[in-house]
């Protein structure tokens, strides 16, 4: 939309959207400005070569600030959406940023985190890893930086097939995946429903099932779209070349964590030991980041592990088989997208 990229005044990101109608001051946390890919993640400045390709005038640019910033008060913008005067407003961060606090704390060596909310990701911490398709992204609040392989649909795809089915709750949800077996008889999906990003950056790839038999009823549609995002995870680290270490085990972040059944098949598919901590959703990360920026009494506590999800090898080796022909699947939708082949 380039006329409406001509006429912008001030780009923000969503969150920061409301900050300005909470306190009337333009800015964006560090990590939403290195989202919006117009930012030079090593030189801390907005790349004004790439704003000019963009269309975008070098005055809307927002100043950037740490997330940790109290950028103004209730009642200095146009709205208080109900909140009393005089509370401080903290810039916050990215959900994907709020997730690593809220999973690792103040740990100095944080663990990768695996994220499957609405859209599913793997959350590496290290050194900034500048190859095509994976994204880097400064830490919220600890020095250093994490990376970011993301995918389209996580929880959108299971939701997806629950409407299918004529609406099932999550109880009857994991009763029928419980029944079926491990690899769902050879039914494979791929769950583009949305386009996908990494590892293959196509926004007109399509979803699919293959291998479809009349012994499959309901159940084993269900348990295919778990296991399906669990492919598109591994299909990021195996081809990303991500640096995933097998001696300390990932976390579980997002909607997954409240079931038992989905956790234990990520771990399955990875080949490799999850673990859950308490409450990991983002928002009580961006609450850690508040606490933090304002020095209160309990900030970002420690964060220990809940359970410990091993994997099943010999369902690791049956996975292994049918990640081959995920990966096959995946590079002939992959091309034939690219082709317009796909509607």
């Amino acid at each position: 939309e380039p006329e409406s990229m001509a006429r912008t005044v001030s780009l923000l990101s969503s969150k920061d959207y409301l900050i300005y109608l909470l306190t009337g001051q333009h800015q964006m946390d560090l990590t939403s400005a290195v989202a919006t890919l117009l930012y030079d993640v090593g030189e801390r400045r907005w790349d004004l070569e790439l704003c000019v390709l963009a269309g975008l005038s070098p005055e809307a640019l927002p100043q950037v600030v740490e997330p940790t910033t109290c950028v103004g008060k209730t009642g200095d913008g146009a709205k208080s959406f109900g909140l009393p005067k005089g509370v401080a407003v903290i810039s916050g961060a990215l959900d994907s940023a709020a997730e690593i606090v809220v999973c690792a704390g103040r740990t100095v060596a944080p663990p990768a985190v695996i994220r499957v909310g609405s859209s599913a990701a793997i959350l590496a911490p290290g050194k900034p890893v500048f190859k095509q398709g994976v994204l880097n992204y400064p830490h919220a609040v600890m020095p250093g930086h994490y990376y970011q392989a993301g995918t389209n649909a996580g929880a959108v795809a299971l939701q997806w097939v629950r409407q299918l089915a004529g609406g099932l709750d999550h109880s009857e949800v994991d009763a029928m995946v419980k029944a079926a077996p491990a690899g769902a008889d050879g039914l494979l999906f791929h769950p583009y429903l949305q386009g996908e990003r990494a590892p293959y950056w196509n926004p007109d790839m399509r979803g699919s099932f293959s291998g479809i038999h009349t012994r499959h009823d309901i159940g084993y549609f269900v348990r295919a779209v778990m296991e399906g995002v669990a492919f598109s995870l591994r299909d990021c680290i195996q081809r990303l070349e991500l640096d995933l270490s097998h001696d300390v085990p990932a976390r579980v972040a997002g909607g997954v964590t409240r079931g038992q059944i989905w956790p234990q098949i990520l771990a399955d598919v990875l080949g490799r030991p999850l673990e859950t901590v308490d409450h990991a959703e983002s928002a009580l990360g961006a609450a850690f980041i508040a606490m933090w920026a304002k020095g209160g009494p309990i900030g970002i506590p420690e964060v220990s592990a809940r359970t410990t999800i091993r994997p099943d090898l010999k369902k690791t080796d049956l996975y292994s088989e049918m990640f081959g022909r995920y990966q096959r699947w995946a590079d002939f939708m992959d091309r034939e997208a690219r082709r317009g082949a796909c509607p």
